[in-house]
């Protein structure tokens, strides 16, 4: 049982990574024109590398930790909002500090809004894997 669960965590995890990865393409296409295969996968690789972290050291955490907390995952509208607000406010506050002097302001907010994108998909899809397990006492 725990190796679906952490399947299903892994495909959420992928499908939100390569959401949030859709938007930041069309993002910037729409900003800086048409994207080359170098900056696709730079975009790509920077958002990955990005995401994995975010992905293990703070969405999948926190989310377990606000599931246990309510008993379940009632009210579903919790753990959508808490992966794209509260669990990405290092990379907001990160992105913020490094706007103008590390990258460009657009660039940042580029990113911003693709983990945006990445912690809605990341909490729907926590939903949708958790949602009729009941949680146990000891269970994460």
């Amino acid at each position: 049982m725990r190796r679906k669960n952490l399947f299903r965590i892994i495909l959420v995890a992928l499908g939100s990574w390569l959401i949030g990865l859709g938007i930041i393409s069309t993002i910037s296409y729409f900003i800086y024109e048409e994207l080359s295969l170098a900056d696709f996968l730079g975009f790509g690789g920077m958002s990955l590398i990005a995401s994995v972290f975010v992905f293990t050291a703070l969405y999948a955490p926190g989310l377990f930790w606000l599931r246990r907390r309510l008993r379940g995952c009632e009210p579903a509208v919790f753990f959508p909002l808490a992966s794209a607000l509260f669990l990405n406010a290092p990379i907001f506050m990160t992105l913020a500090l490094l706007a103008g002097r590390k990258m460009v302001a657009s660039e940042a907010i580029l990113f911003a809004s693709g983990f945006l994108a990445m912690g809605l998909v990341f909490g729907l899809g926590f939903i949708w894997s958790y949602r009729e397990k009941g949680v146990r006492a000891n269970s994460v």
